[in-house]
């Protein structure tokens, strides 16, 4: 019996949180669900339509948007950008939320024994990996495109404006 699917769905949730704040993250999670419910093949497996939450899966599904909003939330308060072990953790809390809520869910309609044998327990290690995956992409990502500073601390050295006239 594997009553949820494995993913990478939680990866791309934390990633997005983490990247987009806790409002757009939560809106973009919130987004990426309505079409999935509304019939685009979003879901795990290529799956969609509004029974998945209904089903077994619909915790999970809800985790999502609170995971990205506590990520966000995270990520808007420095706890990312800070190291990769740090961001890994931020991440891992994304993950455990998402599981949480999934498992309590999951518990009402499989019993209690059951969901965490079956919807908790086989995601534990991927969800290390997944966190630690979404935090060097995250801390990748904010790196590659943060650039070298222009001006400094004090003001210095800032570059010519493009309408300065050059000598």
């Amino acid at each position: 019996m594997v009553p949820v699917p494995m993913s990478l769905q939680t990866y791309a949730v934390v990633v997005v949180g983490a990247l987009a704040g806790w409002r757009l993250g939560a809106a973009v999670v919130s987004s990426y669900l309505v079409a999935g419910a509304a019939g685009a093949p979003l879901f795990a497996g290529g799956a969609s339509g509004i029974d998945h939450f209904l089903g077994n899966t619909a915790g999970y599904l809800v985790g999502f948007v609170v995971a990205a909003a506590v990520v966000g939330w995270l990520a808007e308060n420095r706890w990312t950008h800070r190291g990769l072990l740090r961001s890994s953790l931020v991440m891992l809390i994304g993950h455990a939320v998402t599981l949480s809520l999934g498992t309590a869910w999951l518990a009402t309609r499989i019993g209690g024994s059951p969901a965490i044998q079956h919807g908790l327990l086989p995601f534990l290690i991927g969800a290390v990996v997944k966190s630690i995956l979404a935090a060097v992409t995250v801390e990748g990502l904010c790196r590659m495109f943060s650039g070298p500073k222009l001006i400094s601390p004090a003001g210095e050295g800032a570059p010519p404006s493009p309408r300065a006239p050059r000598r």
